[in-house]
């Protein structure tokens, strides 16, 4: 499956929030605190999905801000996604691609039921690209409002003296 979408953000502003999720990721899956410039290529983890499952996740490739790719690999088989950005005058294209490899060797995207997995994967592939967009541009308004509340502070406190 591959998804292309073009966000109004930059791509220091994506990886920043891509980071943040990794980072949260790594702690909730380890206990340990790991800070987003630390992340590498060859860092792996496991996760436990429940009592009975755990899967291994590896970073195959990071490059900020450019590129990110990690493989998941569980009994069931390997998910190999990729995010890669490329600048544009308005913003940036994401690219995500992701291919399931099933443990007996098969392509997970085969058949009827992997049309519809794919079809669905799209729409929510694209929703969560569309919700870091959103969550950049949140953080990015608290963060002038922060500004722009110190600058007051300041202009009050010249005032009083």
């Amino acid at each position: 499956m591959e998804v292309n979408v073009k966000l109004e953000i930059t791509a220091e502003e994506f990886f920043d929030a891509i980071g943040e999720a990794l980072v949260y990721d790594i702690q909730q899956a380890t206990g340990k605190h790991v800070r987003a410039k630390n992340i590498k290529r060859g860092m792996s983890y496991t996760k436990k999905a429940n009592k009975r499952q755990s899967y291994q996740v590896t970073i195959t490739e990071y490059d900020y801000p450019k590129c990110y790719s990690s493989r998941i690999d569980s009994s069931g088989g390997s998910n190999m996604m990729s995010y890669t950005v490329e600048p544009l005058e308005d913003g940036i294209g994401v690219s995500y691609r992701e291919e399931l490899i099933k443990s007996n060797g098969k392509s997970g995207d085969s058949g009827f039921s992997g049309l519809f997995a794919k079809t669905a994967g799209v729409r929510r592939t694209k929703k969560r690209l569309l919700d870091i967009q959103t969550y950049v541009r949140n953080k990015r308004v608290e963060a002038e409002k922060a500004a722009s509340e110190d600058g007051d502070d300041k202009h009050g406190e010249a005032a009083d003296n």
